[in-house]
């Protein structure tokens, strides 16, 4: 329906896309007794219609590990304990982007129940807390270069 009432006009307008937030997540991870530090990987929050990984990430993200009291620990054998895992640095495909990026770490557990070290001798060390009431102390000697200490 048409009515006489009105006068419709055209003109030009500007519109505003704002990017969604994507959020990166690093996912918590342990490593081994021996400290070696795992792959890591992340998970992304909800893309917006038909966005995956394989068209929205160019490259990243970057992880730094990083102990207690904040410090970047590397990329080497960490001792027993608990640090946090930064992701940051994802590039996204598209110019401009398509997402606004929020970063949340994860946690690297790295198991203490088992150190080893060589030196003259070879020392097995378990955490007592999960096999003993208390912690206990025993050595056997296995040879005269190598002590078992439990």
């Amino acid at each position: 329906m048409l009515s006489e009432n009105f006068d419709i006009s055209y003109g030009l307008g500007t519109l505003t896309i704002v990017p969604e937030t994507l959020t990166v997540k690093a996912n918590d991870t342990t490593a081994g007794c021996n400290g070696v530090q795992p792959a890591y990987t992340f998970t992304n929050s909800i893309y917006q219609y038909e966005d995956a990984d394989s068209n929205v990430i160019a490259s990243g993200p970057v992880f730094t590990i990083l102990d207690n009291m904040n410090v970047n620990v590397g990329s080497g054998n960490l001792a027993g304990g608990t640090y946090q895992i930064v992701p940051s640095d994802l590039v996204q495909a598209d110019t401009p982007a398509n997402y606004i990026l929020v970063y949340e770490p994860g946690v690297l557990t790295v198991d203490e129940s088992l150190t080893l070290s060589t030196s003259r001798e070879i020392s097995i060390v378990m955490a007592a807390q999960q096999q003993l009431p208390s912690r206990q102390v025993v050595e056997h000697r296995l040879t005269p270069a190598m002590a078992l200490i439990l």
